[in-house]
């Protein structure tokens, strides 16, 4: 906000000044609004057809606009490169939302002109009503390479993908989420996906609700080239399969061959046997995996493993939700099975799971060893202990420094831990931890201030981001005495980091002043020794003057 208004006035300064600060300033919207604006102001009316009792409003434009109001659209709208916006948000904090008579307006005016936004690269928005079909069809430009839509409804969805067709030709990232979504209805329209991605050959990254992984959909994205992402997430739809489950994955048919990053959702049964069958492609190193449910048997999960490092030994990202669409009991994890993945080496490593996973030294040791390059560890930071009788306790938040110790490139990490086992001297701490996760973790009997100046000793010398409590999808009760405990911890943090860079400060002047006066002692003892040499000198000299002086007398006398 501060870079917004110092852009705002530099574009006051002069001409020069103005085209530059004008660029940076409408380079990057999040919302449509401004733009809007610009062209004339926004009456806000009621919409036809309401009455008084239900009060809803919408955001309209004058009836007519001038032609040098439609110039000076176009001056301010050629500079934007990325927008953003969600059609559900009020106008200016005022209720009512953009009309659907102001988009057409928009789109019948350049119908047959140079685009709207002829510059724009990057286009995401959040479609909740079938009036902003219209609004991306006017935005749309052959010039686009970034389209991220979120349909909250599913009416609108088929009619806006079958105006699509036609307009993606240059686009490299395609993400659709559909929330609130039935997966049976997408079957209507999987045909024009299909075709979407067809007449998409640039796509290198595509992100689909894991129900359109359909025979049509996978035919068309195995058509393409320089495919390197492919991400299908279960977001707010009403199930996570869909027609997923009975779908084969044809990578043993020479497809994919450049796609680097993979995510899906599976039950591991059936993950193990498309990993195994289906040959993913070398040049996968990225792999997310939900199982969307328990882990049912050991020998279930060990297989998985196996069959995961066989097939994929380039791998260097494993990313596994093992949550369960239940609540029944789970056995917790055992990190031993771990060394099933031995001849992989991964940089990142993250496993979510109901039970606490217990962290030990020689489990961290061996890590060490094998993965020296890890930069992310997460082992499930926020368990559902709730639900359990006798949770585990997690691991020993003194191995804190034991991963500081053995793993230096770690970025994010994420344990659970119990707090109360502070015990120890910290020796090493981080050197590049962003960000510590340390979720629901136990910290009962032990207080803040303790807890708080053990992290900072554990954190790098600029801080560390500290994360905790439940992820969004479970809560946690406010008056939980572990919760009100972190917030305390996370409240003392940055008061102990500034005094600890005050004591490094004041250690580092101290330091610079000893090693000033070593410098200067130094100097002193080499001034003393050359005034000791020219002492001696002067001494030698005058030796042998005397003798020289006695020589010259006894030669006279004998002449």
């Amino acid at each position: 906000e501060a870079d917004q208004k110092a852009l705002a006035a530099a574009a006051r300064v002069n001409r020069q000044w103005s085209l530059y600060a004008l660029d940076r300033l409408w380079r990057n919207l999040k919302t449509v609004v401004p733009l809007l604006e610009i062209l004339a102001p926004l009456v806000n009316s009621a919409v036809p057809g309401t009455s008084a009792w239900t009060r809803l409003t919408q955001w309209n434009l004058p009836e007519t606009i001038s032609s040098n109001q439609w110039q000076r659209l176009e001056f301010y709208s050629k500079r934007v490169h990325s927008l953003s916006h969600d059609d559900s948000l009020p106008v200016r904090s005022q209720p009512g939302v953009v009309s659907k008579e102001v988009y057409s307006k928009i789109h019948y005016h350049y119908l047959h002109r140079d685009h709207f936004l002829p510059n724009l690269r990057s286009l995401s928005w959040v479609i909740s009503r079938g009036s902003c079909v219209e609004a991306l069809l006017s935005i749309l430009s052959p010039n686009i390479r970034e389209l991220k839509l979120t349909f909250n409804g599913g009416n609108e969805v088929g009619t806006f993908l079958e105006e699509l067709k036609g307009r993606t030709r240059h686009i490299t990232t395609l993400s659709i989420v559909l929330k609130q979504y039935a997966p049976s209805h997408f079957n209507a329209f999987s045909g024009t996906l299909a075709s979407i991605i067809t007449s998409s050959p640039n796509l290198t990254i595509i992100a689909l609700p894991q129900f359109a992984l359909t025979q049509v959909v996978i035919a068309a994205l195995g058509s393409l080239h320089y495919l390197k992402r492919l991400l299908f997430s279960d977001e707010g739809t009403y199930t996570t399969q869909g027609d997923a489950s009975g779908c084969t994955y044809p990578f043993s048919a020479n497809t994919f061959r450049a796609l680097e990053e993979l995510a899906y959702n599976h039950w591991l049964e059936n993950a193990t046997f498309m990993i195994q069958t289906q040959r993913p492609p070398q040049t996968l190193t990225r792999l997310f995996i939900s199982t969307q449910t328990w882990i049912t048997t050991k020998a279930a999960f060990d297989r998985f493993l196996s069959v995961l490092a066989f097939n994929i030994p380039r791998l260097e990202s494993l990313r596994l939700n093992l949550w369960g669409n239940t609540w029944a009991a789970s056995e917790a994890l055992d990190l031993s099975n771990l060394t099933l993945l031995g001849r992989l080496r991964l940089k990142c490593l993250q496993i979510g799971h109901s039970i606490p996973i217990g962290l030990n030294v020689s489990q961290l040791t061996w890590m060490a060893a094998t993965w020296p390059s890890l930069e992310e560890l997460w082992l499930t930071p926020d368990p559902v202990v709730a639900n359990i009788a006798h949770p585990p306790q997690g691991s020993d938040i003194s191995l804190l420094y034991l991963a500081a110790k053995h793993l230096p490139s770690l970025r994010g990490l994420g344990l659970y831990v119990n707090a109360n086992s502070l015990i120890g001297h910290v020796d090493s701490r981080f050197k590049r931890l962003e960000v510590l996760d340390l979720g629901t973790s136990t910290i009962l009997g032990q207080t803040s201030e303790e807890v708080a100046a053990y992290l900072v000793d554990v954190m790098p010398d600029s801080g560390t981001k500290l994360t905790t409590g439940p992820s969004d999808w479970h809560s946690q009760p406010s008056n939980d005495p572990c919760r009100s405990a972190w917030d305390g911890v996370r409240k003392l943090i940055p008061e102990y980091l500034r005094v600890q860079a005050g004591l490094r400060h004041r250690m580092a002047l101290a330091e610079r002043e000893t090693k000033r006066f070593q410098e200067e002692a130094e100097a002193l003892k080499k001034e003393v020794a050359t005034l000791k040499q020219q002492l001696i000198t002067v001494q030698t000299e005058a030796v042998t003057s005397v003798s020289v002086g006695e020589h010259s007398d006894t030669t006279m006398e004998v002449s």
